[in-house]
């Protein structure tokens, strides 16, 4: 075994709720998607110390035992007890270490004492005291926090600053900030300057460690040659390299509604069937009414009904697509129902105003004495071994989807069981 480090003890069978990498471009990445933030280069000596304590698996870390001459230690110190340890103290400590390398005229705790206030907004509700810092580092010479001012700015509802800041990320080759600009040049409808900033963030995305901010400015650009300048070349050019790269769901379902638009169902299908392979409920649901609308309901209702058990957050669409199409089936309704296995609160909704209608109730009664008395066996029909129900006077037993089917056959034909032909 190895010898354990002294400095860092290790909680035992903790979660590693931040464990953000084994690297410093690990490291950056996880910090930049999620505070806007990067560590320089320089910080590549404590690596480390750093993927120990941004690990979330610390117990109890010797200060003492710690460089604290070294303006790198106290800056990730700082960022340490405000991100990892806010608790018992931590923002205080944060703050302490922080003030500390702010004496000594280090640039990188001015930016994060400025980031300090940007993150823990509780402390800083106008936003002030994170502009104060984050400028004071900037006139430093400090570029990188350009996209927190912009952010902050935005915040205070100056766009004027909030694009200047943006544009100076942007010329910097911050993805994040072009993904912002794009989107508040789209929201003003000024789409060159839109397209300008989005296909700067393309022509990044040769580097060696690409961003999810390439993926959506591809995506972005395809959706706009597709709505604005209905040029359906480029829109499939920057879909597709979105899809290649990315395997970006957006913009299969964007080429999917495309082709769905223009009757290629064919090619539709193939997009949407891409999306659902990385379970994408949206495409489920477009999946659901393509079959409906070619009589293939069990096709139909498999797709409902996957969308619905992803927990898609409108699961009510695909529920209501359901309910529409067996109004007069409600005890279709209800078998089908019963096999989501995660049940949100519009599914359960659904069953319980189901079990009001008679024929649902007969069903309810004939599964509770299936459970009370534990008839697990094969169904004959099915030959699933589930729940069964006694239909008929005979022993025979059906689950409650053959049983629902039979029941449907009765409209018509005796009402039999269909081994024994009994009633």
């Amino acid at each position: 075994m190895e010898p354990k480090d002294e400095l860092i003890q290790e909680k035992p069978n903790s979660r590693d709720y931040y464990c953000c990498g084994h690297s410093l471009d690990e490291i950056n990445d996880h910090w930049y998607d999620n505070h806007m933030f990067t560590f320089p280069k320089k910080y590549a000596a404590h690596n480390d110390l750093m993927v120990s304590l941004f690990s979330g698996k610390i117990q109890h870390l010797d200060i003492k035992k710690l460089n604290l001459d070294s303006l790198e230690i106290l800056t990730i110190l700082g960022y340490y007890h405000f991100y990892i340890d806010p608790n018992n103290d931590g923002c205080d400590k944060a703050i302490k270490y922080f003030e500390k390398g702010i004496n000594l005229n280090c640039v990188d705790s001015i930016v994060g004492m400025g980031m300090y206030y940007h993150i823990w907004v509780s402390k800083d509700r106008t936003g002030d005291l994170s502009i104060k810092y984050l400028l004071d580092a900037f006139n430093l010479g400090e570029k990188s926090v350009c996209t927190a001012l912009g952010h902050n700015y935005s915040k205070k509802g100056d766009f004027a600053n909030m694009e200047k800041y943006y544009l100076i990320a942007s010329d910097a080759g911050d993805r994040y900030a072009m993904c912002l600009l794009g989107s508040y040049y789209k929201k003003n409808k000024e789409y060159e300057k839109m397209e300008t900033i989005y296909e700067k963030g393309v022509d990044l995305n040769c580097e060696k460690y690409m961003h999810s901010y390439c993926e959506s400015c591809m995506y972005e650009l395809g959706k706009y040659h597709k709505n604005i300048t209905k040029d359906f070349s480029l829109m499939s050019y920057y879909s597709i390299m979105a899809i290649k790269q990315f395997n970006n769901t957006e913009s299969m379902l964007l080429l999917g509604s495309y082709y769905k638009e223009m009757n290629e169902m064919k090619l539709a299908i193939k997009y949407y069937q891409k999306a659902k392979e990385l379970k994408d409920p949206r495409a489920m649901v477009e999946l659901g009414d393509y079959y409906r609308s070619i009589k293939s309901y069990d096709e139909m209702n498999n797709n409902y009904l996957m969308a619905i058990e992803t927990g898609y957050y409108h699961v009510s669409e695909p529920c209501d697509r359901l309910a529409e199409f067996y109004k007069d089936n409600k005890v279709k309704l209800f078998s089908l129902l019963l096999k989501v296995t995660e049940k949100s609160d519009v599914v359960t909704k659904t069953i319980d105003e189901l079990k009001k209608d008679p024929k649902v109730c007969k069903v309810v009664g004939k599964i509770n004495i299936s459970k009370k008395y534990r008839m697990i066996e094969e169904c004959p029909i099915c030959y699933d071994r589930k729940f069964v129900i006694l239909p008929f006077t005979c022993s025979h037993l059906f689950c409650v989807d053959c049983y629902v089917d039979i029941k449907e056959c009765e409209e018509t034909r005796n009402k039999k069981c269909p081994v024994c032909r009994d009633f």
